[in-house]
């Protein structure tokens, strides 16, 4: 029906406001809020530091949802920036590839944050990569730029309100988390593996240089605050 069209197709606040907007509300959606403490042990001082957060809900049904180039991306943020750190934000189930680096220039947080300490990495970062899921909800109300990956689910309705960037790659099956037929019977998820570590770097190269004008423009040695 219309409804669910409407619902489908804009962002979800939208859809929210314009319940109570049938109960007479003629305001608009208040700003974002997420309340942010510090980790129980300072982080690492770093220049520029990069959050990944490469989770998703632990269900089948979501599976789609995680990009399967971590490794790759990491490596070459590693190698293309000299004074990066990258720390990896979720929970502990959260997966990241084999090849994913290990070194001291990466800290796994997976699992040892709470989502007020996780919000306070994600506040002091100088940007955020990841999956469509809860941190980079977080990430968006505490207003860090931030590029968050869109596969299966849909950008236009989850998408972020402030300093994101979605980003995705246009397959006819994309979005499919409405049509469980598609969505649950999909061995081949274009919309992710289509999504490549090139595409991803060449975005994160533009916002830090300031090419990108959807967001705000970062400075890469800006000194980001001590714990």
């Amino acid at each position: 029906g219309s409804w669910v069209a409407a619902w489908a197709t804009q962002p979800e606040r939208e859809t929210n406001l314009d319940l109570i907007r049938r109960l007479g509300f003629r305001g608009g959606a208040p700003p974002l809020y997420v309340s942010i403490a510090p980790p129980p042990s300072p982080l690492p001082n770093a220049s520029m530091r990069i959050c990944v957060v490469p989770g998703s809900k632990p269900y089948d049904i979501w599976r789609h949802k995680r990009w399967p180039y971590y490794g790759r991306l990491a490596r070459r943020l590693l190698d293309r920036y000299e004074a990066c750190q990258l720390v990896v934000i979720g929970a502990p189930q959260d997966e990241l590839p084999d090849d994913f680096p290990q070194t001291p220039r990466v800290l796994d947080l997976r699992g040892q944050l709470s989502l007020r300490q996780s919000a306070w990495v994600l506040k002091h970062a100088t940007l955020v990569v990841g999956n469509d899921c809860g941190p980079m909800h977080i990430a968006d109300a505490v207003q860090t730029p931030n590029i968050v990956l869109f596969g299966m689910s849909c950008d236009l309705k989850n998408g972020p309100l402030y300093r994101g960037l979605p980003l995705t790659v246009q397959v006819e099956c994309s979005p499919c988390q409405y049509a469980p037929a598609l969505r649950d019977a999909c061995e081949d998820p274009r919309c992710m593996t289509q999504l490549t570590d090139d595409l991803v770097m060449r975005t994160i190269e533009d916002i830090v240089s300031g090419r990108h004008g959807s967001v705000a423009t970062i400075n890469p040695s800006s000194s980001i605050p001590k714990a």
